[in-house]
């Protein structure tokens, strides 16, 4: 949810600075460059977010990866 409220926020924050108001464009570069990070920001949170979670000790994961394995995780290594 982070990320979609993020990108939206860089999208109006992009078109305000750029589009919307071209007279005003050197005025406000700064708030486009704010922009174009909220938008990377929100990229990364959007790819990344659940990659990393915390296993709980005695509980069973089901896991896939990237490569597309598929394995069942029951014991923690220290």
């Amino acid at each position: 949810m982070l990320g979609i409220i993020s990108a939206v926020i860089g999208v109006l924050v992009l078109f305000a600075t750029q589009r919307a108001f071209p007279e005003l464009n050197e005025r406000f570069k700064s708030f486009s460059s704010i922009g174009y990070l909220l938008l990377t920001g929100a990229f990364a949170v959007s790819t990344f977010n659940g990659i990393f979670f915390y296993a709980e000790p005695g509980f069973k994961h089901h896991v896939r990866t990237i490569t597309g394995q598929e394995k069942m995780v029951s014991d923690t290594e220290h």
